[in-house]
């Protein structure tokens, strides 16, 4: 028998031989050993975390004492890293570039003298600091395969400069994919922008969570979301880190009904629901296949035929944004929406919450300061969809004729073709998908 190694396992090999004394000559021995009964020991390399740090130092970051309350942050983690014999690194960036202040290494003595020293100014190369880390996490994995690499960005996400022709936030995104697509790089982000209070994220534009089959999350994953979205806290425990932060993230997820269903827990806490089904119309299926197609042979060309679209949307949510305060909604309203509630069969008031701030955001995209009915008509689907109570194997749907029934008024011959449009969509074809929005 080839050895591996002679570190043997004797207790291992004690059992592994037992059951066979019995058949076995025992010469002037208390057991009988055989070849194929020795067992050896399999040593496993301990996984070292790195804990790179990816720190802003720029000029936003000497204000209202963010850069105090980063460096304790930073030094809580040091310590951790000292008492679990972790290795460390930092990257500063600040003006228009990233720079490693601090390759790899063990000594925390090192990092706490250059944290101490840190100046700030400048403005914020955020799309060049995360390309910089991602490269020395890269470097630092080819060196020792066994690390585990974790990126904790330190920031307000104020990102002002770009590496190339591309807008600062466009070139963030696009860092951050490539982070995503290295699975043995994790990443953890503190957001410094509210007020002097350090919050993960990265700026309220990037603090979204987007769950693919979030039907499928393992259940220790739905009550970390559960609690978090209740408590509006989150503790993370991992390699090298123990930190509790405020938790205020907006969460997407999609899914497919057909392979289960979502906690009932879970689905109250998404605001609004879209239930996706197949065009049925094959001019507007070409289109599809056209667009993409054209997506495909020249990306480049097809964003430019459609940025003038796009850029008339952003200017569109902008303005909404900009309303969005001062729209009011009347107590006729408020309680239209209850009633809908009520004669829906909705538990909570949830529901309601969600429908009255749907309506107002409606309003405002449309450029009113005053809820109207249509409005309230507009977020009965998205908000009630999903809370329908409803028998085993039963589609999502909403009872048109009892809605129209509370809604009522002159609007009911637009209702009646809604609800045709619908019913004729779910008579052609099944629903297949759920996409699930909420905060």
């Amino acid at each position: 028998m080839q050895r591996k190694n002679d570190d043997l396992a004797f207790d291992a090999t004690m059992r592994a031989a037992a059951p066979h004394q019995v058949h076995r000559r025992r010469d002037e021995v208390a057991i009988a050993i055989e070849p194929g009964d020795i067992r050896e020991k399999v040593r496993e390399k301990r996984i070292g975390n790195f804990l790179l740090f990816v720190v802003d130092v720029s000029g936003s970051m000497g204000a209202q004492q963010r850069m105090v309350e980063t460096k304790g942050a930073i030094l809580s983690l040091l310590l951790d890293a000292y008492q679990k014999r972790d290795r460390i690194g930092m990257v500063a960036f600040k003006g228009n570039t990233a720079e490693t202040l601090l390759p790899p290494t063990s000594s925390v003595e090192m990092a706490h003298k250059l944290l101490e020293e840190l100046p700030t100014g400048g403005k914020t190369p955020l799309s060049a600091s995360l390309i910089k880390a991602y490269e020395v996490a890269k470097a630092h994995l080819y060196k020792d395969p066994n690390v585990s690499p974790l990126l904790i960005i330190i920031s307000d996400g104020k990102g002002n400069v770009s590496m190339g022709a591309d807008k600062p936030l466009a070139e963030v995104r696009r860092a951050a994919e490539i982070i995503r697509d290295e699975e043995r790089i994790k990443t953890l982000v503190v957001d410094v922008e509210k007020n002097g209070f350090l919050t993960f994220g990265l700026a309220r534009e990037l603090a979204v969570a987007n769950v693919d089959e979030v039907n499928l999350l393992d259940d220790h994953i739905v009550d970390v979301l559960l609690d978090s979205a209740a408590m509006g806290v989150n503790t993370v425990e991992r390699e090298g880190v123990s930190f509790t932060h405020p938790a205020n993230f907006i969460l997407v997820g999609t899914m497919n009904p057909e392979e289960g269903e979502l906690r009932p827990q879970l689905l109250d806490r998404f605001g609004l629901c879209v239930n996706i089904t197949g065009i049925l119309d094959p001019a507007l299926r070409v289109e599809v296949v056209k667009r993409r197609a054209a997506f495909e042979e020249d990306p480049e060309s097809f964003s430019l035929q459609w940025e003038g679209e796009e850029e008339k949307l952003r200017r569109r949510i902008v303005s909404a944004k900009a309303l969005l305060p001062k729209v009011r909604i009347s107590d006729e309203i408020l309680f239209l929406i209850a009633k809908i509630a009520v004669e829906m069969g909705v538990d909570g008031h949830r529901a309601d919450l969600i429908m009255m701030k749907a309506a107002k955001t409606t309003a405002a995209l449309y450029g009113r300061e005053e809820v109207t009915e249509d409005d309230v008509r507009s977020s009965v689907d998205l908000a009630l969809l999903h809370r329908m109570r409803r028998k085993p194997f039963q589609d999502l749907a909403i009872d048109r004729e009892k809605l129209q029934g509370v809604i009522g008024g002159p609007q009911a011959s637009h209702q009646h073709s809604h609800t045709h449009a619908h019913a004729h969509a779910h008579k052609a074809g099944r629903s297949d998908h759920h996409h699930h929005h909420g905060r």
